[in-house]
């Protein structure tokens, strides 16, 4: 019996239209997570007869930026197109008769319909979606297929090339990830990291010392040169050789049994124009300049999405050190991440004057839900069940009536003066109307008008006076700096202290 197996089914891929078919008979709808560039070689996952599709387009040209954000995509049937929230993609007729692509960005509801609104998406989530759209549109069909495939055989090969160190491998189809089971896991982790390698630990969150198991998963950037350096010092570890000519290199690309994708895709002119670095650059100039920015004019509103980032600030995205690290690479290589997170967790406390700091939010329109939820969680720690109620004035942006009603808040809007200033009366009015049900005022400081709110002090009073909480929308915080501290302004904004 060999001392060395390959036992994990977790990244199998199998034909599931058995049951989905079974799930179908039983009025059930199916959900599948799948991997955008494993779907580039696969029957599209609707024909197998799943009814929704998730997953992260971060395999689309997203670097790992230490776990995030990355963009992700939500697909469905037409019994579901017009539920969802988000953006909706479709090809459409022009007058002219022309094909053209559409893209409908729902998130303008948020300032249409505002609470009745079903998505709070903001701009920092759209701008990875542009970055993976421009990926597909500058390798298209024949590049992306080219990858998946390469990943495959890689995969295949470097399978192959442990078979021949002695590992037994189940017969399951991957893609381009396994999971390997040794009693010299430990060993074989410690001498990856020697050789420039993180292999995931296994079972996921042990030490290396504590390992049973070690995974490999392969990209784009993956080649011959990366398995051979892998199975080298695997090799080494269970002291055994390895000759690279007795691995078999005929038959690598197999999914056998997986049914694949007859057609081709992207076949729009879009995929076909840009194949070059300075086509595309071209391009994407091209489209900028349809566009009103800063650098043509200034901005009417002050919220989030009309900041200007410097070219020194979007620079570093660019370095390997800062783009390319992973979630789970071991402490001791993440000093530099550490020392900028606990940087910045310290000026903004400095700034805003709060006790402590959550970067686990992506994006505005996530940093107002996490904030919801925590104000909703501390009265719920109460036992006070009554706080349903979520103040928001009619000036502020669009996200947060949404993010509210998500939270599970029912919105009360609160009039504002032609300057954009919150109608004290009419808070006051809303504050008498429903008391002790009032969980929150949602604010931005300064307002989307660029409205520092005269009666600030006075606001937060009044809401503090019946035991809500005051919330801060960030979006325009940076106007704040070096003029004041929110805690001087409100001092019960968040009162979350550990105990």
């Amino acid at each position: 019996m060999d001392y060395y197996t390959i036992a994990s089914s977790k990244w199998s891929l199998f034909d599931p239209s058995f049951l989905i078919s079974k799930a179908h008979k039983q009025d059930i709808s199916v959900c599948a997570s799948i991997d955008p560039l494993a779907q580039v070689l696969i029957k599209p996952i609707a024909h197998f007869g799943v009814d929704i599709a998730i997953g992260s387009m971060q395999r689309f040209g997203v670097p790992v930026g230490f776990g995030g954000p990355h963009a992700a995509f939500f697909a469905c049937n037409d019994r579901f197109r017009r539920l969802i929230p988000g953006r909706i993609v479709g090809e459409t007729i022009s007058k002219d008769g022309e094909k053209s692509l559409r893209l409908a960005l729902q998130t303008r509801e948020q300032h249409i319909r505002r609470e009745k609104a079903t998505s709070n998406i903001c701009t920092a989530q759209s701008l990875l979606a542009i970055i993976s759209s421009f990926y597909a549109i500058y390798h298209g069909y024949e590049g992306l297929n080219n990858i998946a495939r390469n990943i495959v055989i890689l995969r295949s090969y470097l399978e192959k090339g442990l078979h021949k160190l002695g590992f037994i491998l189940n017969q399951d189809v991957r893609f381009d990830s396994l999971d390997v089971y040794s009693p010299k896991s430990s060993a074989i982790h410690k001498s990856a990291i020697e050789n420039g390698f993180n292999l995931r630990i296994l079972p996921l969150g042990a030490e290396i010392d504590d390992a049973t198991g070690f995974g490999i998963s392969l990209d784009e950037l993956s080649d011959i040169d990366e398995i051979h350096k892998i199975l080298n010092f695997i090799a080494d570890v269970i002291d055994k050789d390895i000759n690279f000519e007795e691995i078999p290199k005929d038959n690598l690309f197999n999914l056998n049994g997986i049914p694949l994708r007859e057609g081709k895709f992207l076949q729009q002119n879009v995929f076909e124009d840009y194949r070059s670095e300075t086509d595309l650059m071209r391009y994407i100039f091209s489209l900028a300049e349809k566009d009103f920015s800063l650098v043509d004019g200034m901005m009417p509103l002050g919220s989030c999405t009309m900041k200007l980032n410097s070219a020194a600030e979007l620079n570093p995205i660019s370095w390997k050190n800062f783009s390319s690290i992973h979630p789970f690479v071991p402490q001791s290589q993440i000093t530099g991440y550490d020392k900028i997170i606990c940087d910045l967790e310290n000026w903004i406390s400095e700034i805003v004057g709060l006790d402590s700091v959550s970067f686990q939010p992506n994006a505005g329109s996530q940093g107002e839900f996490a904030g919801l939820l925590a104000i909703k969680s501390y009265f719920l720690s109460k036992n006070d069940f009554d706080r349903k109620k979520c103040l928001i004035p009619k000036s502020a942006h669009g996200t947060n009536p949404a993010s509210a009603v998500m939270a599970g808040f029912e919105v009360v809007s609160i009039d504002c003066d032609d300057e954009g200033n919150i109608d004290f009366d009419d808070l006051s009015q809303k504050v008498s109307d429903f008391g002790v049900q009032i969980g929150a005022l949602m604010l931005t400081y300064p307002s989307t008008h660029g409205v520092f709110e005269i009666n600030i002090k006075k606001i937060c009073e009044l809401v503090h006076s019946i035991g809500g909480l005051v919330y801060l929308d960030g979006a325009n915080l940076n106007a704040q700096v070096g003029l004041c501290k929110t805690w001087r302004l409100w001092s019960r904004c968040l009162p979350f202290k550990s105990s």
